[in-house]
């Protein structure tokens, strides 16, 4: 059977692992954050959500290393609770892509209707030719899809350089505050801050999906850890960034608050129109990553007999064909039906969201059972207390997830047992 090419670099590394972390919540949750609590509580919750992140980067990283297998999260699933964790996980993160994509693709396409000036109807076509556009690029392979998203990144990072640039008295004043806070000037509702903390958790989401395309790293001991840990510096500088530039502009009696509160913070020369071609190039990158490493879960899961064989086929160039294909199908059929059947686009966000609150729970319980000595029981509790942050937007959503773990288990126990075999 032919098999994944080693293609990805350190660079492509970060690149890919940047670019799946990196989303709409970027310049979305700054401004939301400020709507839901004071400046300070604000800028505190997300100093504590980038410390909170870091024993899970740690786990992450940690077993990427021990795992270098296209599996990822359902290979660590099978270490934390057997073999049918193998199960849950496949079919968890096929639930979680089959309405996440298209919610993000929603997204794109509204943005897509807004700069062209097309109607509100068009959005369903512009979400298809989204989601066309990201599977095409991930058909050309591993250094086209890195090359799109390198040009997103590039795009991106230009354009923080300029709101950073032009708003740098901001900046200075966010640091102020930060200062100030140390020292305890200002009253912190703890309460808020827990709640922002929940509501901050999306914008760091990513790197779990990073582990279906550890397979194809070049020299794996050395350059994942770097990829996770070079990645997680960048995007957290970016955060904490706009964090303090935020906050800054927020005492100064800018109205920097809610979700497109951040475009009060562009020259006028950029205006709303460069902002929403950033906004799509970002949508497209973190689409692009996303559907790399579903595909490769496919391939991985198909590759052990989970899904049908045909998905563990490649092309003569390494990539896994039937499964983004695959993918295109579902991602399409979603967004037609999702009008048709009531859903909104964000309920389909909150179907995903559910989600990881299981996937991340497999990640830690395995790094719990495979870590010996003190070093391992501290990082461990650390992420069960960072994971705990989820747990305050929980819903009776959660049934979803939940089904769909049941259905790993119930569907692992038929086939051991038609194949004769002791669970």
């Amino acid at each position: 059977m032919a098999e994944l090419r080693k293609e990805i670099t350190t660079g492509r590394g970060i690149i890919l692992a940047v670019t799946m972390v990196l989303g709409s919540g970027l310049f979305g949750l700054p401004g939301l954050a400020l709507e839901r609590g004071t400046p300070y509580e604000a800028l505190a919750a997300w100093f504590l959500i980038s410390l909170a992140m870091v024993p899970l980067i740690f786990i992450f990283s940690d077993l990427g290393v021990r795992f270098t297998t296209a599996a990822g999260l359902s290979r660590y699933a099978e270490e934390a609770v057997g073999a049918w964790g193998n199960y849950a996980v496949v079919y968890l993160m096929i639930g979680s892509v089959a309405f996440g994509m298209p919610a993000m693709s929603n997204i794109a396409a509204a943005y897509i209707a807004r700069l062209i000036g097309t109607p509100e109807s068009s959005v369903t076509a512009l979400s298809l030719l989204f989601i066309v556009t990201m599977v095409a690029s991930n058909l050309f392979g591993v250094r086209a899809t890195s090359a799109v998203n390198g040009i997103a990144f590039s795009t991106l990072a230009g354009l923080l350089l300029v709101v950073i640039a032009h708003n740098a008295l901001f900046i200075h004043s966010g640091a102020t505050a930060a200062t100030e806070l140390l020292s305890g000037r200002h009253p912190l509702s703890f309460r808020s801050i827990g709640s922002l903390c929940a509501l901050l958790f999306w914008a760091f989401l990513g790197w779990e999906n990073l582990s279906y395309g550890l397979e194809e790293f070049q020299n794996p001991r050395r350059n994942i850890p770097i990829a996770f840990w070079g990645s997680f510096a960048a995007v957290t500088i970016l955060y904490l960034l706009l964090a303090l530039t935020t906050t800054g502009a927020a005492l100064a009696g800018r109205t920097v608050g809610g979700a497109s509160g951040m475009a009060d913070l562009l020259p006028r020369n950029v205006g709303e129109k460069g902002l929403i071609i950033v906004m799509i190039l970002v949508l497209l990158a973190n689409g692009n990553v996303w559907v790399f490493s579903i595909s490769r879960m496919l391939y991985a899961a198909a590759r052990d007999g989970i899904l049908p064989s045909r998905l563990a086929r490649l092309d003569s160039r390494g990539v896994p064909t039937w499964s983004l294909l695959t993918l295109l199908v579902l991602f399409s059929a979603v967004t037609i039906l999702s009008p048709l059947t009531g859903l909104s686009t964000g309920e389909l966000v909150i179907l995903v969201s559910q989600n990881f609150v299981f996937l991340f729970a497999f990640a830690v319980i395995a790094y719990w059972r495979l870590s010996r000595g003190l070093k391992g029981r501290i990082v461990g509790t650390a992420a069960v207390l960072s994971s705990a942050l989820l747990l305050s937007d929980l819903s009776w959503w959660i049934l979803f997830p939940a089904a769909l773990t049941a259905a790993g288990f119930v569907v692992w126990k038929k086939r051991t047992t038609a194949a004769g075999c002791a669970p």
